[in-house]
């Protein structure tokens, strides 16, 4: 996902709901693509949910495309 790590977005739904994912397709990874005022927040909640390891952020690139194509 590309996007400003916003409040509204709600990525905390996002990332709980990738925990239930993963149960049962391991393979299934998330990669979150930019910054903003949840950045720090967000990786808290990972941690806090022990996700932290599944949990792939990247700060903001003018090379998205030639990462999401990887």
């Amino acid at each position: 996902m590309v996007a400003r790590m916003d409040k509204a977005k709600d990525y905390y739904t996002l990332i709980s709901a990738m925990c239930i994912v993963q149960k049962y397709k391991p393979s299934t990874n998330l990669l979150l693509i930019g910054d903003g005022p949840e950045r720090v927040n967000l990786e808290k909640f990972s941690k806090k949910i022990n996700w932290h390891r599944n949990f792939l952020r990247i700060s903001l690139r003018t090379s998205v495309h030639a990462i999401v194509l990887t």
